[in-house]
This record gives structure tokens, C-alpha cells and sequence, in this order.
């Protein structure tokens, strides 16, 4: 899967750093990545996250900086019911130069200097809606004002003892515009069609590949097997499902896409660490 170059958008000719909100009805799987350091507010929606090999789920609260050239997307959950709001993202852009290393060498910045350093490989904060006020106060600010509340932003997330790092020590990714429509394609389809049966076969014949080089491929992609990221969607369907329904749990298994309820009950628990029910009691609680 390789990803393409983004060129992004400047709020305005006197600003040094982008920062904007995003209302959309979906976000479609677009692999991505840009120069930029972004940082990724999601106020609204709920789907699956990728950045490099890192493949998540997704719902309100979610906050992510990302180092620049690391590819990444966000997908909304294709079975919600889409309205002109039904996403709404808050995005802050920048490029490494707006903090020079000059600066970050200075002993005040060296919390921040360690959190773009970490960014290279995204970094997730749990708890992101406590800076909804704070994203608010940014978009309505301006001149030195903006950029003081940037770095305050920066400065209290460096801080944050909850974090964790996304893309995996070894994840290399492939920055090229080649074969970007053929890997679209793919995920496109597996994303619509991910609750019915999803053969090797047909993914690779998206793909215009033979079997063995798209298993090699997807692999060195994603750092997991076709079957394993199926498996991941259908479970986070699963606990969307278990949570905001009161199906039982065979229906729930059948709807997205397991045969077997013993199939359905081993990856479950080995992706949530609790089987079904339990999961579900907790989530009620």
C-alpha cells in the first residue's frame, strides 16, 4: 500500500501553521501522508484508524499527532448514518521548521522536543476531549496570540503521562505515488465488503497481483495478514454492536462476518481481552 503525497492548505497568508475544522458526512480510505507535523482532533464519528502499520478503531476523544511523511488515514464506520456533520475533526498543521531545532535545544522546549521526536511514529492521548476548549480558543485566535496557544497546546500535551505510540519500531513505510489506485481499490473493497466473505483470491486479483506477492505485500504493509485485519474490523463492528444494541451475541457474530461462533469468540477475546458477554457487561456499566 503506498501511499500519496498530500499537498495542504495555509488558513491565511499572515499564518504560519494551518488549523482548521473538517465536517464531512464520511471519511473514505485515503492513504495518505504530507511534510507537515499534524495534530488530529476527532470531535465527532466513530470507524478505523491506520497510521503506518498501526490499524485502530476510532470514536470521539480521539487525538493523534503525527510526525511528518508518516502515512495515515481515517475511516468512518460505513454502516453509520451519514449527515453533512456526521464527522467533525479538528486539524492542526505544521511544518518542523515553525520549531526550529535551535529552539528546541533550549531546556524550556525540551518536554516538546521529545513529543515530535516520539510523533515520527504517531502518538495517541487518551482523554483528547479535555482540549476541545483549547482547539476552540486556537481557531478563534490570531497573530502571536494563535502561536502562543499552539505551543501551549504542545506544551500540555508533552506532559500527558497517558500516550501511546502507533506505528510499530520497524515500520518503514514506501513514500511513492506508484500503485496508490491499485491499494485504494483494495481497502475500498474490503471496507465495503468486510461482514461477508473475503477471499485472498479476490484481493489480489484487485490488485493485479498473484496470491503470494499480495500476502507478502499486505504483510510488509500493515505488519499484519489479510485475515487478521478482516478479523479486526469485524470485531470492532462487534463491540459497536454489543454496546449500542441488545442483539444477541450469534446474531452479532453472523452479521459481521464470522461462520463459526467459536471463530468469533477467539478473536474477539484475543483482540479485547474479554470474551463477548463480559465485554459487553462492562461497556453497559
Amino acid at each position: 500500500m503506498k501511499p500519496s503525497l498530500q499537498s495542504l492548505r495555509s488558513n491565511t497568508a499572515d499564518s504560519s501553521f494551518s488549523s482548521y475544522w473538517v465536517n464531512a458526512p464520511q471519511f473514505g480510505f485515503h492513504w495518505h501522508y504530507h511534510p507537515e507535523i499534524e495534530l488530529c482532533y476527532v470531535h465527532r464519528g466513530a470507524g478505523t484508524r491506520m497510521v503506518g502499520d498501526s490499524v485502530r478503531e476510532f470514536s470521539a476523544g480521539d487525538l493523534v499527532l503525527l510526525g511528518p511523511n508518516l502515512p495515515h488515514t481515517w475511516m468512518s464506520r460505513p454502516d453509520a448514518n451519514h449527515t453533512a456533520d456526521t464527522m467533525q475533526v479538528y486539524v492542526i498543521q505544521f511544518l518542523p521548521i515553525l520549531l526550529p531545532s535551535a529552539l528546541l535545544a533550549l531546556p524550556e522546549f525540551a518536554p516538546i522536543a521529545d513529543l515530535l521526536r516520539r510523533a515520527s511514529r504517531g502518538v495517541f492521548f487518551n482523554g483528547g476531549n479535555q482540549y476541545a476548549t483549547q482547539f476552540g480558543q486556537l481557531a478563534e485566535a490570531n497573530g502571536v496570540d494563535k502561536f502562543a496557544r499552539l505551543l501551549g497546546i504542545l506544551a500540555d500535551l508533552s506532559g500527558e503521562p497517558a500516550t501511546d505510540v502507533l506505528a510499530s519500531q520497524n515500520h518503514s513505510p514506501v513514500l511513492s505515488p506508484q500503485n496508490e489506485k491499485r491499494m485504494q481499490a483494495v481497502f475500498g473493497y474490503i471496507h465495503a465488503h468486510f461482514t461477508s466473505e473475503i477471499t485472498l483470491g479476490q484481493t489480489a486479483d484487485i490488485a493485479c497481483m498473484n496470491e503470494a506477492s499480495f500476502c507478502r505485500y499486505f504483510r510488509k504493509t500493515t505488519g499484519q495478514t489479510l485475515t487478521s485485519y478482516i478479523n479486526d474490523l469485524r470485531v470492532s463492528r462487534a463491540c459497536q454492536l454489543l454496546t449500542e444494541t441488545k442483539l444477541s451475541i450469534a446474531a452479532i457474530a453472523q452479521m459481521v462476518g464470522f461462520n463459526s461462533f467459536t471463530n468469533f469468540n477467539k478473536s474477539f477475546t484475543k483482540r479485547k481481552r474479554y470474551v463477548p458477554g463480559e465485554y459487553r457487561r462492562k461497556t453497559a456499566q
